[in-house]
């Protein structure tokens, strides 16, 4: 029998918690926690899928943070950011190649998400499946306002396959960065109540530098 994917993981996860919400403190919920129990089996799922999801999530913030850093040294060098012509292509390709593999990737050999290590052995991805991954939109328009406004809410166009880097910037002064999680929106700090971008080369409201 294969391997759960990490969709159906996340799927088991919300159903899950859901589920133990409703039943929390019954005889049934009682039940679903029961490590030898069918439901206590998809309670271990579950645990997994968010394990899984919180490190790829954390992955892919990572990758964004390197993306970004290589944007302020392309305008640290050049004065600007990357334009979006032939001139600029070879300097794309220079970043896609850095990347590491796509955290939300499943390995085709057992169906597993592929973990940080695999990524690592694999080193770089190609340019080709780095222009998959990495989207890069010019907006003359960005301005601090709107980076505070998609920090708290991200607009209905932001949809893209999970793993998916996002980089808008205005070509001058002021960029961000945004990935698509496993539900493919945006990553969010929940904690915090805003979405996890990478805002550079400082971040509006404080003027220091995008952690």
């Amino acid at each position: 029998m294969p391997s759960p994917s990490l969709h159906q993981l996340l799927s088991s996860a919300l159903c899950l918690a859901l589920t133990i919400c409703t039943f929390q403190g019954t005889a049934y919920g009682a039940h679903l926690v029961s490590a030898k129990s069918p439901k206590g089996k998809l309670l271990e799922r579950a645990q997994l899928a968010l394990e899984v999801n919180r490190r790829a999530e954390g992955e892919l913030y990572d990758q964004m943070k390197s993306v970004g850093s290589w944007l302020e040294d392309f305008r640290d060098q050049y004065g600007r950011f990357p334009s979006l012509d032939a001139e600029s292509e070879a300097a794309f390709d220079e970043l896609y190649q850095r990347l590491p593999a796509d955290p939300y990737a499943i390995n085709p050999s057992d169906g597993n998400p592929v973990t940080s290590a695999a990524a690592h052995n694999e080193n770089t991805v190609s340019a080709a499946a780095g222009r998959q991954r990495v989207r890069i939109i010019l907006d003359t328009g960005l301005n601090d306002d709107q980076v505070r406004q998609l920090e708290i809410q991200a607009p209905p166009l932001w949809r893209a396959q999970p793993g998916t880097i996002t980089v808008i910037n205005n070509g001058e002064d002021r960029y961000l960065i945004w990935g698509a999680g496993a539900d493919r929106q945006s990553i969010r700090d929940e904690a915090l109540g805003r979405n996890r971008l990478v805002i550079g080369p400082e971040r509006p409201e404080t003027g220091c530098r995008s952690e």
